[in-house]
């Protein structure tokens, strides 16, 4: 099998994917839901994949008509803990590209712009404490345009590399005005072992969180162009509960965010143990406690 194989969401339902070894997205009802995407992505590995959606069908009010976003809720249709958490993803060289729903469109809220974001995915029907989207080691992941809210664990975790969270809310309703939180927003670590390059989080909404908005533990971590801790329109306060970003590592870049309101630290530095110092940060053109046109948020 050569190229990129695409797996297209077509149904905000959760039930698995029928057969994993046939390469084809397909549940006992023929439909492709998230759940069977992502099992079907894992099988096909290596072999790269995006995961595109193109949602027409789901459960009772999993559409709303007037922003035309789709809600996808694990476990939502046959209860907590039916099929678990969402797959586990070992492999490398995955896309899963929300910005491809129509109408669902990729803003810059750092100049006003919010982004329009169709595809939601909804964790309060998980079991505690799993994580949204939970990766093992892995290389060349990027995660674009979602929703990601409720989640009983972090939205997004995981051991990357070359890797972007990008064009996302994690914590908050769709429209980015209240808060739908997650424990944390992304929990990444880089063990220094792994192949060079960062995991990119760039362009996010990380807001309304329990615990810390974003977690960089040991190397690597490149924080960029993020509203952290307000609402979309980056003027009013949306915090974090504990800390906007927490760095426990060394040679993250800290870069051009709006990080306020949160609940003790906008960016905290700090050692996790005795053997791992943090060194070699660089935290720059960042507004602290203040909107993003510099007011005291």
């Amino acid at each position: 099998m050569g190229g990129r194989s695409i797996l297209t969401v077509n149904s905000a339902y959760d039930e698995p994917d029928e057969d994993d070894t046939d390469g084809v997205c397909s549940t006992s009802y023929g439909e492709c839901t998230l759940r069977a995407a992502m099992e079907q992505a894992e099988a096909l590995a290596p072999v790269p994949v995006t995961i595109e959606f193109d949602l027409t069908i789901g459960p009772e009010g999993s559409y709303d008509p007037s922003t035309g976003a789709w809600r996808i809720a694990p476990n939502l249709d046959a209860g907590a803990g039916t099929y678990g958490s969402l797959p586990f993803m070992r492999r490398s060289d995955l896309i899963i590209d929300g910005l491809t729903q129509t109408g669902a469109a990729c803003g810059d809220p750092l100049e006003g712009l919010p982004h329009d974001l169709r595809v939601i995915v909804d964790g309060r029907y998980l079991p505690y404490p799993e994580d949204g989207f939970d990766f093992g080691y892995v290389d060349a992941i990027q995660i674009t345009g979602l929703v990601i809210q409720n989640m009983p664990g972090a939205g997004v975790q995981g051991t990357f590399t070359n890797s972007t969270i990008g064009c996302n809310y994690l914590g908050t309703t769709r429209d980015g005005q209240s808060a739908a939180p997650n424990i944390f927003g992304i929990d990444y670590t880089n063990t220094g072992s792994q192949p060079t390059g960062p995991l990119l989080i760039e362009n996010n909404l990380i807001s309304g969180n329990q615990n810390h908005g974003v977690i960089l533990r040991e190397h690597r971590g490149a924080v960029l162009r993020n509203l952290i801790g307000t609402t979309a329109s980056g003027d009013a306060p949306l915090p974090n509960g504990i800390d906007g970003v927490v760095n426990f590592g060394r040679d993250a870049e800290i870069d051009a965010n709006v990080i306020s309101a949160n609940g003790m630290h906008g960016i905290r530095i700090a050692a996790p143990t005795p053997e791992i110092v943090p060194a070699n940060n660089r935290i720059t053109n960042n507004w602290i406690g203040l909107s993003r046109l510099g007011m005291r948020n």
